[in-house]
């Protein structure tokens, strides 16, 4: 072969056109002439980066396929090309259920609604679609959400965003705790997430009670209902075999984990309304035959077994049913069929003995009259009978029966209510129903978990 003219140096051939780095092509010595590997320039396809904020990761010296992870708002994103401007980079995008790019993510790693164990995803990202809690919030605007927070809702449909407590661990679903701010919940024995929605009734609301469960009494013929004061023991007294029965529930004020546990004859044949004085040292009985209301020393606060019964006085209507007291044990009320609930002062409190009847008003049910509660401050009164509604009074004058005016009544669920309570914040309300052996259980909240 034959060149024409002298082959270019190769100093002059540019091998890579554009490069930013060559390779030293000066071989060493004793490389024969040759390249070697230490001498080839690194290449690199993507580079994470990470960066405090915004400003930071658009002050990179970036390509294309380049990531930066930004621990200001827990986001990765990726650079598109281009200058480096915000609208070249763009977030990925993690799967809100549980998989990225088809890489499985343990439950405990992800929370769907932006509150990420180890903060790696930011909630403005997460597209609505991908965020569909049964539905619920399917097309629900994300924008306005912060790192953090999750959605909640008000029960009418409406959506916003709030902070949420975080992940609470349940072993099963019933043991997730009702909680506002709303909460994420995983279920461990079911490997799946829960969101509660804020609660929204109003307490001692009994327009806003919903019929949640119901059980049998335990002697087929309630009369009357009480509580202890947390909630881990229910009090029964039956009309027909006229027993008091003690349940223990194992979740407070919930009645469908009671287990029946004890019984003791009450002191009247046929007892009606049962109620506590504040510390379940003392308990009082309404007898139907008898038309005496009982009052018992209990030695072991709350425990039925030590009661012992110490006085007695004549109750104020000739077929008095149920009996409350206000909050300081001052006043005592009754409600009979005569169609009257009666107010008494007492100068001792919840000593019986010392009551003096003062005043009297007209029910709502009439003779049907059975049951009498009030609320946690006396501005509430409700009233039960075997007409099946529950009947709720405003008082102006707290605990003074004379200032009450009714306002409204609501349908219950059995056709002979007796009893009726309510737990100690109004959210649970309950009902003794002697027509079908039950005791009903309302929840007042539109609250709840939400499985996603």
């Amino acid at each position: 072969m034959t060149f024409t003219n002298d082959p270019p140096l190769i100093s002059s051939i540019d091998l890579i056109p554009d490069a930013v780095e060559k390779a030293d092509l000066d071989a060493p010595a004793g490389s024969g002439g040759k390249l070697v590997i230490g001498q080839a320039p690194n290449i690199t396809i993507t580079e994470t980066s990470v960066v405090a904020d915004a400003a930071e990761r658009l002050a990179l010296d970036v390509q294309e396929g380049d990531v930066a992870i930004q621990t200001n708002v827990s986001s990765s994103f990726i650079f598109t090309g281009g200058d480096n401007i915000a609208p070249n980079w763009e977030v990925l995008d993690f799967d809100a259920v549980g998989a990225i790019a088809g890489e499985d993510i343990a439950p405990n790693d992800i929370n769907a609604l932006g509150d990420i164990l180890g903060q790696s995803i930011d909630v403005t990202t997460v597209d609505s679609d991908d965020l569909n809690l049964t539905g619920a919030f399917n097309g629900a605007d994300t924008s306005a959400a912060s790192a953090g927070e999750a959605l909640t809702s008000d029960g009418s449909g409406g959506f916003n965003f709030a902070s949420v407590g975080g992940i609470e661990t349940a072993a099963t679903f019933g043991g997730l705790p009702a909680v506002n701010p709303p909460q994420i919940g995983y279920v461990t024995s079911e490997e799946e997430y829960y969101y509660s929605k804020p609660q929204t009734g109003v307490p001692f609301d009994s327009t806003t009670a919903n019929f949640q469960t119901s059980i049998n009494s335990q002697g087929g013929d309630p009369s009357g209902i009480a509580w202890n004061n947390d909630g881990t023991q229910l009090y029964e007294s039956d009309f027909g075999t006229g027993e008091i029965s003690q349940y223990i529930v194992s979740t407070p004020f919930d009645i469908s984990t009671a287990s029946f546990e004890t019984s003791i004859n009450g002191q009247d044949n046929a007892p009606f309304g049962i109620q506590w004085n504040n510390d379940g040292s003392r308990l009082y009985e309404v007898g139907f035959q008898s038309q005496l209301i009982y009052e018992y020393d209990v030695s072991t606060p709350f425990d039925i077994t030590t009661a012992s019964v110490e006085d007695s006085i004549s109750t104020q209507d000739s077929q008095s049913n149920g009996i409350a007291w206000n909050n300081n044990g001052t006043r005592l009320y009754e409600i009979g069929r005569a169609g009257l609930i009666y107010q008494s002062n007492l100068s001792t409190p919840f000593d019986i003995s010392t009551a003096t009847f003062q005043t009297s008003i007209s029910s709502q049910d009439g003779g049907s009259s059975s049951g009498i509660v009030w609320n946690n401050d006396g501005s509430k009164l409700y009233e039960v009978g075997r007409t099946s509604r529950i009947f709720e009074y405003d008082v102006s004058t707290p605990f003074d029966i004379t200032t009450a005016t009714f306002q409204i009544s609501t349908n219950l669920q059995d056709g002979d209510s007796q009893g009726i309570a309510w737990n100690n914040d109004g959210k649970r309300l309950y009902e003794t129903g002697r027509g079908s052996g039950k005791i009903y259980q309302f929840i007042v909240s539109t609250g709840g978990w939400l499985e996603f």
